[in-house]
C-alpha cells in the first residue's frame, strides 16, 4: 500500500527537478514526463507555505498546485510539512463562510448559496491566499463588486463637492451690494431735509435745471 505522503512528496521532486532542468536549459517550454507506476491514491496530503495549514488534494492536480508561485516569490505548498511553517489554527473565516462578514455581498452578487466550512484560518493573508486557490472565480467577482463600490462612492463625493462649490459660488454672489448710478433727486432726502433745503430752478438764462437749493448751487458753478 502507497503511503500518500511519499505520493506527494515524489510529485514535489519532480516540480523541482523540472524547475532545475529548465533552469539550466534555459527553455521555459522543456518538459520531462515521468510516469507514476504506483497503485493512485484519491486524496494525497500538501501544506501552506503561508502558514502551514494541512490541505488534501486531488492526486491528479498535484504536479499543478505544487507549482503555484506565491506573490513574493517561492512556491505556495509543500509536501514536506517540515517546511512549512508551524501551522496555528486561527479563527479567521474564509469569505463564503456562512458566519463570514461578506455573506450579505456574496446575497447581492448571486453567490448567497456558496458555501466554504473554513474558519480557522490564521490570518487575511491566509484568508487571501485561500480563496484564491480554493474559490478562484467566486474571490474575483467579490473584488469586481467591491471596485465597482468603490468607483461609484468616489464619484458621489465628487458629485457632492461639484454641488457644494455652486452653492457657494451663488450664496457670495447673492450677498454682493448692488449699486444703483444716477441723477440724485429730492425724492431720495428725508422730509426733515426736503424743508430745510426744498426746491428752486436754476436762474441761469435758458438753464431749465431743478434741484435743491445746495444742487443748484453746485450747478450753478458750471455756468461760471
Amino acid at each position: 500500500m502507497v503511503n500518500p505522503t511519499a505520493t506527494a512528496q515524489r510529485a514535489q521532486e519532480v516540480r523541482d527537478l523540472k524547475t532545475q532542468v529548465a533552469e539550466l536549459a534555459g527553455e521555459s517550454d522543456q518538459e520531462i514526463v515521468f510516469k507514476e507506476t504506483s497503485p493512485r491514491k484519491k486524496m494525497v496530503p500538501i501544506f501552506s507555505m503561508v502558514d502551514g495549514e494541512p490541505l488534501s488534494i486531488p492526486e491528479a492536480q498535484m504536479e499543478r498546485i505544487l507549482g503555484k508561485p506565491l506573490p513574493g516569490g517561492g512556491f505556495m505548498f509543500t509536501s514536506h510539512q517540515e517546511e512549512a511553517p508551524p501551522y496555528i489554527r486561527g479563527k479567521v473565516k474564509c469569505f463564503l463562510h456562512e458566519e463570514s462578514p461578506e455573506r450579505e455581498m456574496l446575497k447581492q452578487i448571486g453567490l448567497g448559496g456558496k458555501r466554504c466550512p473554513a474558519a480557522g484560518l490564521a490570518s487575511g493573508f491566509s484568508k487571501r491566499i485561500h480563496a484564491q486557490h480554493r474559490h478562484h472565480q467566486e474571490w474575483e467577482a467579490l473584488q469586481e463588486y467591491l471596485r465597482e463600490g468603490r468607483e461609484e462612492t468616489q464619484r458621489d463625493q465628487q458629485k457632492q463637492q461639484t454641488d457644494a462649490m455652486i452653492r457657494l459660488a451663488d450664496n457670495a454672489q447673492a450677498s454682493e451690494p448692488v449699486f444703483t448710478l444716477g441723477t440724485a433727486t429730492a425724492s431720495a432726502d428725508t422730509p426733515e431735509e426736503q424743508a430745510a433745503d426744498p426746491m428752486v430752478s436754476c436762474d441761469h438764462e435758458d438753464c431749465a435745471y431743478e434741484g435743491s437749493r445746495s444742487q443748484v448751487q453746485g450747478h450753478q458753478s458750471a455756468h461760471k
